[in-house]
């Protein structure tokens, strides 16, 4: 059965410094954090305290050297924290001000963490689509492109409001997909930015086409080569040592008979039934 972390710092240790320690040395227990508040609650003798309690997905865990409101060293340990945490500085600021009273008792503020951008295709509000390349936890930045421009650019994280843009499609390159119309293609290259990619029928010279019309291929991982081949490949091996991938490459080498390694490749050739 699974059960939640729960760490809890007892008063009269909650030191500043040894809340750090405490920090570093527990963090990884209570997961992806989710959320962290600043609070004053009704201690066991009377007297109240104030804490940061941060939740993560597997536990909670409560620190009493950290305070607000004031210059001291409280908060300069909380400023720490949250600078360990990846937290906006606009944030931090925010909290810092908050006032600490020891009256009060409840949340005194709270902070949401930003979640991680996962990298992919998005869309924008006017269906602009967009490429994310990059999310900076550091300057808390979305790096991505305009898809069919190759100028990279930047948005800040809290500006971020775009919704995924999800295609039903793998692409694979140098994989073979059955069309809808049974034809066989190769996957020559797929550009992210420009949401393209090429792929080549068997005999014929390779086409460009956008990501979307890829929908409805289906993924032939059983295949190495074209059904019947015009020009079969030949076992890796070749391309391997001599750079020879196709039958047609080697029998023009077999015929010139003028390659430094002639004798291996064709020892190779008979003992995969090439000759």
């Amino acid at each position: 059965m699974f059960k939640t972390y729960r760490y809890r710092e007892s008063w009269g240790g909650g030191s500043t410094s040894r809340s750090l320690k405490t920090f570093e040395k527990h963090k990884s227990k209570i997961g992806n954090l989710v959320s962290i508040k600043g609070y004053v609650y009704f201690g066991k003798h009377g007297v109240n305290h104030s804490a940061v309690m941060l939740t993560g997905t597997f536990g909670t865990m409560r620190l009493g050297g950290f305070s607000w409101g004031y210059n001291g060293e409280g908060p300069r340990g909380l400023r720490t924290l949250l600078e360990n945490l990846k937290i906006r500085e606009d944030e931090i600021q925010r909290v810092l001000k908050f006032e600490h009273s020891w009256t009060k008792t409840g949340v005194v503020w709270e902070i949401k963490p930003e979640p991680k951008i996962a990298l992919g295709f998005y869309k924008k509000q006017n269906g602009d689509k967009v490429f994310v390349v990059n999310h900076n936890d550091v300057t808390h930045e979305i790096s991505y492109y305009d898809v069919g421009d190759k100028n990279l650019k930047k948005i800040a994280v809290k500006e971020f409001n775009w919704v995924p843009y999800v295609l039903d499609i793998q692409i694979c390159v140098n994989g073979f997909y059955e069309m809808p119309d049974g034809k066989i293609a190769l996957i020559s290259y797929a550009d992210n930015v420009m949401m393209k990619f090429g792929y080549r029928l068997d005999g014929e010279s390779s086409k460009d086409c956008n990501y979307e019309d890829m929908v409805g291929w289906k993924r032939r991982s059983d295949l190495q080569d074209y059904p019947n081949a015009i020009d079969p490949r030949l076992p890796y091996v070749f391309d391997l040592h001599w750079d020879i991938k196709f039958t047609s490459q080697l029998n023009d080498v077999l015929s010139k008979g003028y390659h430094e390694d002639i004798e291996s490749i064709r020892e190779l050739a008979k003992k995969h039934n090439l000759l």
